[in-house]
This record gives C-alpha cells, sequence and structure tokens, in this order.
C-alpha cells in the first residue's frame, strides 16, 4: 500500500470519533507502515515501540529491544539515574503525543487526541486496554555482545497500591544486579486517567 493511501485512510479515521480500542490498534499500524516507507523508525521510536508491542508479545529482533535492554542495563550495572529517566521517557504517552504530532504534521493530518487532553486520555485508556494482561518481552538481538546484568525485560500493565495506572518494567538477569538495585521499573500511565470516561 503506498504512502497517499495510508495518509487518506488515517485522515478518515482522524475525522471520526475514537470509541473503540480496534481504532488504537488500527491507528498505531498504519502509522508504522508511514514509518517504514520514509525509514524512520528510529527517528520516532516511542511510536514504534507501541506498534510493535501491539501486534506482537516478543521482541528480539529489534533496534528498540536492544536500546530498551541496554538501558535497563546501565540503570543497573551503575544506579545511572539517567538511564532510568530515558526509559521512563521513552515510553510515556507524553512522549507518544509529541512524536504523533511531530511527525503526522510531515502529512498536513491532524489526530485530534493529540490536540486535546480528555480525547488524548480516551486514545491512552483504549491503549492501556489494549496492552493489559499483554507482557511485552524485550531480549537482545545481538547475544554476542552482551550485557552486564540484564538479559531480557517484560513490560506489563498493572495498579498500583493507589490504583493508579502503571506501566511496570521487570528485568531479568543473567548475572545477579548489584545489592540494594531494583529490577523494577514503574512509570505512570497518565494522572487522571481514569476519571475520563469512554464513549
Amino acid at each position: 500500500m503506498g504512502q497517499n493511501q495510508i495518509v487518506e485512510k488515517l485522515r478518515l479515521e482522524f475525522n471520526g470519533e475514537m470509541t473503540s480500542e480496534r481504532q488504537v490498534v488500527y491507528i498505531l499500524v498504519e502509522i508504522g507502515k508511514l514509518l517504514e516507507h520514509d525509514h524512520a523508525k528510529k527517528t520516532y521510536p516511542t511510536i514504534t515501540f507501541y506498534r510493535d508491542w501491539i501486534v506482537h508479545t516478543k521482541l528480539d529482533r529489534s533496534d528498540i529491544a536492544d536500546s530498551l535492554v541496554r538501558l535497563f542495563d546501565d540503570y543497573i550495572t551503575s544506579n545511572n539515574t539517567t538511564a532510568s529517566d530515558k526509559l521512563k521517557k521513552l515510553v510515556s504517552p507524553l512522549t507518544l503525543r509529541e512524536e504523533f504530532k511531530a511527525y503526522l504534521t510531515q502529512y498536513n493530518l491532524a489526530f485530534p487526541s493529540c490536540n486535546d487532553g480528555v480525547l488524548w486520555k480516551r486514545f491512552v485508556k483504549y491503549l492501556a486496554g489494549v496492552i493489559d494482561e499483554t507482557p511485552l518481552h524485550c531480549s537482545l538481538r545481538n547475544a554476542t555482545n552482551k550485557t552486564n546484568h540484564v538479559e531480557s525485560i517484560t513490560v506489563s500493565r498493572r495498579r498500583n497500591l493507589n490504583g493508579t495506572a502503571m506501566l511496570t518494567w521487570k528485568a531479568k538477569c543473567h548475572n545477579p544486579p548489584p545489592v540494594g538495585i531494583e529490577t523494577d521499573i514503574e512509570v505512570e500511565l497518565l494522572p487522571d486517567i481514569d476519571q475520563v470516561a469512554l464513549p
């Protein structure tokens, strides 16, 4: 399918109301196709991450999987909070929103959910429904270039003790982590997301 066809399909989809998880899957898959046409997957890693997550349960042959595992390994190896912050930023729905805006502007596409806080939370709520109970397993594609500790990571959606929707990253280590270093990182999906009603 050509780029012009994909753009017109997305334009049509954006003109309708967001009412289902199916639409979230469709939008991410079609935007992912555009990224492939443009050889721009590395330029928009958060779009690529979520697009891959909704269509796979395992990533082991991708740049994004390598990047995620190595960031987590850097965090665990040296308690590098910068690596932890990069990881959180990479998968933040707010980063996804900014990447959507930046990329879709190139095609003169306006995604209403990106410009309205309530509509964006609705989009993220449907996205959370798609990835719920679907852990994403990321492992290194190049086994010869090993990490210090982390072999793979699993990402899953859950609620914390306060009932807030979170993404939980859990590392599986081939070497035990240093004493006192956590192998889990939690990222809040979006504040107040539960206050947004779905149609």
